[in-house]
């Protein structure tokens, strides 16, 4: 993998993303996307690091956490840069067998690595931006918002061009897993007190 490019194919992929889809096609590996996903993950885990010593450092940490005492936190937040990109790995590792899945299930003609990669170049730069623009109060989690429904255009994209399915099929592969976990999630959230109560 060529790192000096990343930003450039990171820039194309949210901003020109047919094209470079299609051409990254002949590119993708696995590999590549899993080190893709590092890469923003140690981002930001160093951005969450760099704020946590900030508030530390300027005593703005809510008070239920001051009990585990400031440098403990500051220890903690160290640890950042390395559990988010594992974090991160699983998650999306997870989260592509099942569109791969679906994806088959539906016609689809891409292997696993191909998919991955291509959901890898333009995700991994906007787990970065939203992280950075959720900072911003109010208003970034408006922005961040758009963004994430950007993202789904362009996942649906890249599931297009990685199993060569029409639109239709390629919106189908995440958006039934999502109402599926979404059902779930309402699902718990109602039973969850039943049993505990």
């Amino acid at each position: 993998m060529d790192f000096g490019r990343i930003p450039e194919l990171w820039m194309n992929a949210i901003t020109k993303p047919a094209e470079t889809f299609k051409k990254e096609k002949k590119n993708a590996k696995l590999l590549d996307g899993v080190i893709h996903y590092f890469i923003a993950g140690f981002i930001v885990g160093l951005i969450t690091t760099v704020i946590s010593i900030f508030l530390i450092l300027f005593h703005q940490i809510p008070n239920e956490y001051l009990s585990y005492g400031a440098g403990v936190i500051m220890l903690m937040s160290i640890f950042y840069p390395i559990i988010y990109p594992v974090f991160l790995i699983i998650a999306t590792l997870f989260l592509a067998c099942i569109f791969f899945v679906m994806a088959k299930i539906l016609g689809g003609k891409g292997n696993f690595g191909t998919q991955y990669y291509l959901w890898a170049i333009f995700y991994a730069p906007i787990i970065i931006i939203i992280n950075l623009i959720s900072l911003i109060p109010i208003i970034g989690n408006f922005i961040s918002l758009a963004i994430l429904i950007y993202a789904l255009y362009l996942l649906t994209l890249s599931i297009k061009e990685a199993h060569e399915l029409d639109t239709i099929k390629a919106i189908l592969v995440w958006l039934i897993p999502g109402i599926v976990i979404a059902i779930i999630i309402v699902l718990l959230i109602f039973m969850l007190p039943n049993v505990l109560f």
